[in-house]
């Protein structure tokens, strides 16, 4: 057992000092990791007593759970960030209404309008087709699909608003490119920014090429309470500095 922690050490050193001249590359924890998991891999390798494991249930169980909790800390943070900017973008948006207004702080009536006339889509045409609420989206994946998935935090569920893109002509559908913000009002409360995600149907960050007559399916979520009915739902535009909002329910 010492001699194979010896050869490890060793191993694992002579992949640091390997490459352009004697510098030492700066790696990040993940990259160490997989350094020390490739030199193991190779003394396993070269080890004739070496005999292959199998993980337990148990061990899978507790790998799984950890993950989960991981994604989990990570969409609540994404959250409350999506969440303070919106709530940033209003205060700025109502204090330059306030300004023009000579002093007032009331907010600029709404301007609405659909989503492919604010984007100026010709390519594309996107059209919404529905709400759903639900815990976790999507609520199944393949073994080998790597995409994220969306659980709602305790005490929430998710709010996904469904979209469909159709091509026109054939040709890019770039949302990120164009600068694409989205939040929701949900039964006329407070605004919620969509929260940024790793899905690959996530409308504002959609970046694919549509053929004409392709049908796409695209998402933007948010948190709502558990328990909530929509009723009524408006979708808040931004481009840059443009915004405009579009009824949805």
């Amino acid at each position: 057992m010492k001699k194979k922690i010896i050869i490890t050490s060793i191993l694992i050193q002579m992949l640091l000092l390997g490459g352009c001249g004697n510098a030492i590359p700066d790696l990040s924890d993940e990259d160490m990791h997989k350094v020390e998991e490739y030199a193991a891999g190779l003394l396993l390798k070269y080890d004739a007593g070496y005999e292959t494991t199998v993980i337990s249930d148990m061990e899978i169980e507790e790998e799984r759970a950890r993950l989960e909790e991981r994604a989990r800390i990570k969409q609540a943070a994404l959250e409350k960030r999506a969440a303070e900017e919106a709530a940033r973008q209003e205060r700025e948006e109502a204090k330059k209404a306030g300004e023009q207004e000579g002093g007032s702080s009331a907010p600029a009536a709404p301007v609405y309008t659909d989503i492919n006339d604010f984007f100026s889509l010709s390519d594309v045409n996107i059209s919404f087709t529905g709400i759903s609420v639900t815990d976790r989206y999507p609520e199944s994946v393949s073994d080998n699909d790597w995409q994220g998935v969306v659980s709602a935090s305790k005490g929430n569920s998710l709010a996904v608003f469904e979209f469909t893109a159709v091509g026109l002509s054939g040709g890019m559908l770039d949302m990120a490119s164009a600068g694409a913000h989205f939040a929701v009002k949900i039964n006329g409360d407070g605004t919620k920014g969509a929260l940024t995600t790793l899905l690959l149907n996530d409308l504002q960050s959609c970046r694919q090429e549509i053929a004409a007559g392709e049908s796409v399916s695209l998402v933007l979520i948010t948190e709502v309470p558990e328990g909530t009915e929509i009723e009524k739902a408006e979708l808040i535009m931004r481009n840059g500095s443009g915004r405009a909002v579009m009824l949805l329910k």
